[in-house]
């Protein structure tokens, strides 16, 4: 996943980069390596909180 997000962002050079997860994942996310990419992880996405953060995120992404 990493590999991929890292060539997306190479050839593409978008802005702003988010990865969204429904639940908790079985295993181990590199959150680290992906922020040093840029890119935003929002895990659990069904808890309301994790909702308004995201929404927060996609808000300041589009004022930019």
């Amino acid at each position: 996943m990493v590999e991929q997000l890292r060539h997306y962002r190479e050839f593409l050079q978008p802005r702003h980069m988010a990865l969204a997860i429904l639940t908790s994942p079985t295993t181990a996310i590199p959150k680290t390596e992906l922020r040093q990419l840029g890119v935003e992880v929002f895990q659990e996405i069904t808890n309301t909180k994790i909702q308004d953060e995201f929404k927060n995120y996609i808000i300041s992404a589009l004022k930019e």
